[in-house]
């Protein structure tokens, strides 16, 4: 029983995941400021640690909200890498 939930813990994670990365590259297709600068930071609170863990040794941050916007569907690809679904990776480049 604990086995099953855990894989439907990662899947829906995954499928989290997934969904903010659509709804981001959707705020920036449509320049939408506004949306994506709230959907960073509810992908931020939810990933502290691992926003941390991705932006330590960057010594050069982007200066404008599409390139935080375009830096955070990078964080979420490499999140869906670390949770070792490559195949989806490999669609999303």
């Amino acid at each position: 029983m604990d086995d099953g939930l855990e894989k439907i813990k990662k899947t829906k994670e995954i499928v989290d995941i997934l969904d903010d990365y659509n709804q981001l590259s959707h705020y920036i297709s449509i320049n939408d400021e506004v949306g994506m600068q709230k959907l960073m930071q509810k992908i931020g609170q939810r990933y502290i640690v691992e926003k941390y863990i991705y932006n330590e040794g960057k010594v050069n941050y982007p200066d404008t909200i599409q390139g935080n916007a375009m830096n955070c569907c990078k964080f979420l690809r490499w999140l869906l890498l670390s949770k070792g679904v490559d195949a989806i990776y490999r669609k999303l480049r």
